[in-house]
């Protein structure tokens, strides 16, 4: 079931027994997990009829609470939120699906997942009995529609170029970007307009886009800027972790000589996208393309074997701090 689906069905207040959410996107989980619960469970007998687990209940729990009916209400949710169940205990799960082949007309059973193994007998019970829903992140047009929409009810205007920004710049979660919408429109008070200086303020810029931001410094021998933005990552390195960002600058540089090559023999841009790994939109590969643009071809090859030879000594130990390996990569891009 894709989300517009169970949006109309959840308004028109038709429910399944199962629901399997899964994907990266927790706000969206949340938000029709929610909109389930709030639908079927009056407050006033929630605690007879919502039982919500962040922990595995125990066997005999959960088939107790599965079996017993509601109290004044045609329905009860029981709701196993990121259990993570291919780590539980098989007698567990061996239970779980048991139960989900026959659930009573008056459950419903919510699982909740970040990931999930398709081939596991959980999955392929859920499919049967009830709905598979991914929750991931929305596509650009989406996107440009929600955060227009949220400035709206805030009574914010804000324009198409700030909505991109948005969507190429803040980390690529919809919690980071309501949190933005949020905090900018209380920061705004009574300011109708949305401002760039205002989104700057509060942004929190995806590893993606600060990734691109040190490359282009480099591109441009901006060292002073370069070393600026590496020192504002040091300042959070529990979250910004050297070795990971010596990682994603090792594969933005494989990405811009795979978007040359792209470029070069006239690839299809679908393609070029499966090269880079991950299914990106086209604002990503565009930008791609025109850093690519700014390196000769003859630099990236060299670069690539130096950030295969850097990562072998890091983790072989020749290396011992990570940002020697990105000082030396600086020094390399710079090199004549």
């Amino acid at each position: 079931m894709d989300i517009k689906a169970l949006n109309q069905a959840i308004s028109e207040k038709k429910f399944s027994n199962l629901y399997l959410f899964y994907g990266e996107e927790d706000y969206l989980k949340e938000f029709y997990i929610n909109r389930i619960i709030h639908s079927v469970v009056d407050e006033s007998f929630a605690c007879f009829n919502l039982f919500h687990y962040q922990d595995a209940p125990s066997i005999e729990e959960l088939v107790n609470t599965l079996s017993q009916p509601p109290v004044m209400a045609e329905y009860k949710v029981v709701y196993l939120n990121q259990l993570d169940l291919s780590k539980c205990d098989s007698a567990f799960r061996d239970t779980l699906v048991q139960e989900m082949n026959q659930l009573a007309d008056f459950v419903i059973l919510i699982l909740r997942e970040t990931a999930v193994d398709k081939r596991s007998k959980i999955w392929t019970t859920a499919q049967k009995n009830g709905e598979t829903i991914e929750c991931k992140y929305p596509s650009p047009a989406d996107m440009r529609a929600f955060i227009n929409r949220e400035f709206s009810k805030r009574q914010k205007k804000i324009s198409p170029t700030l909505i991109d920004k948005i969507i190429q710049e803040n980390e690529p979660n919809l919690h980071s970007v309501m949190r933005l919408v949020e905090t900018v429109s209380a920061y705004l008070q009574d300011t109708e307009t949305v401002t760039e200086q205002s989104l700057d303020q509060f942004m929190q810029k995806s590893m993606q886009t600060v990734v691109f931001d040190l490359s282009e410094s480099l591109i441009n021998r901006k060292k002073e800027e370069t070393y600026s933005l590496l020192n504002k990552l040091k300042l959070n390195q529990t979250k910004n972790p050297p070795q990971v960002l010596f990682s994603l600058l090792a594969r933005h540089i494989s990405g811009l000589y795979l978007a040359t090559v792209g470029q070069n023999e006239r690839i299809p841009s679908d393609e070029v996208k499966k090269m880079l790994g991950k299914n990106i939109p086209d604002f990503v590969l565009q930008k791609y393309i025109r850093q690519a643009k700014g390196i000769p071809p003859k630099k990236l090859e060299e670069l690539i074997i130096f950030c295969a030879d850097a990562d072998y000594k890091l983790k072989s130990g020749q290396i011992k701090d990570p940002y020697l390996g990105i000082y030396e990569l600086f020094l390399k891009f710079w090199e004549a």
